[in-house]
């Protein structure tokens, strides 16, 4: 529960209604890591999510099919959700949302973990749904797909905001620049601790990169999506070959271990180690 301050919804407090009374209300909400009802079928989620919303079948039924069209599932309508690749579970988390008939939806990192393309197929959706007038509220990391969406952006660093207001001013806004845009160890995709500690030390690193004694692997994502890469380039062509690999990903996510990319990831690091041991 919050500690302070209280969150308020076409004008009334909603600080502490359950889930479900926010879902009422046309408060809903996607997961970063999807979740969905395992050892039933994509239609059956989305038609809990429905008739969570409606008592009427019927009306429950058209529910069901107007989500899985608008978020190009009816293809898998009849697939057991376990079977699905992360692209269509996240379809399937807003196909449910949607199914609610939402006034707004939140978003938490739709875009995390998947590719270019596969980002942009949910732009085109959630940019229908702007479109039909659902209120979007979305954090992500992937910054140029949130740009092609968002009518206003607010940026935070360290839990406080340093930014609010027009998206391409937000983006030069000084502050913003500094945070993250122009640090050249700051990819969009890690954790913001990690992120933090690399701010704060990455300066001192790069000077020691001539020296440098250790093993080590750099992994990024590339190309960047809001920061350069420059950084680490340079650390890793002035540092001893003979102690640093550079590898790319692309993507990279920041939730590495929830996401497929974890094993990929994981056994080219475990053959480099294992080559140097």
């Amino acid at each position: 529960p919050p500690s302070a301050g209280s969150v308020s919804f076409a004008g009334r407090d909603v600080t502490r209604q359950s889930a479900a009374d926010r879902c009422r209300a046309g408060l809903v909400r996607t997961h970063q890591v999807p979740k969905p009802f395992l050892g039933m079928t994509t239609f059956e989620n989305v038609y809990v999510a429905a008739s969570h919303a409606v008592k009427s079948r019927d009306e429950a039924y058209e529910r069901v099919i107007g989500a899985l069209d608008m978020c190009g599932m009816l293809a898998v309508a009849n697939r057991r959700a376990e079977t699905l690749g992360l692209l269509d579970r996240k379809r399937l988390e807003l196909a449910r949302a949607l199914a609610t008939g939402p006034r707004v939806i939140l978003l938490d990192e739709i875009g995390g973990g998947l590719t270019d393309s596969e980002a942009q197929e949910l732009v085109l959706t959630i940019q229908e749904l702007k479109g039909r007038g659902v209120g979007i509220v979305w954090i992500e990391h992937i910054v140029h797909v949130l740009l092609q969406v968002v009518d206003r952006l607010i940026c935070m660093d360290a839990g406080r905001i340093i930014a609010d207001g027009e998206p391409q001013a937000v983006m030069t806004d000084p502050q913003v620049v500094k945070a993250y845009v122009d640090d050249p160890l700051v990819h969009d995709r890690i954790t913001g601790r990690l992120a933090r500690f690399i701010v704060e030390e990455g300066a001192a690193t790069r000077a020691l990169a001539a020296r440098w004694h250790l093993p080590t692997l750099l992994l990024y994502s590339g190309p960047d999506r809001c920061v350069a890469s420059r950084g680490s380039d340079a650390f890793a062509a002035a540092a001893p070959q003979a102690h640093v690999e550079h590898e790319r990903y692309d993507p990279l996510a920041h939730e590495i271990f929830n996401e497929p990319e974890r094993e990929q990831v994981f056994a080219r690091l475990r053959a480099w180690l294992g080559a140097r041991s």
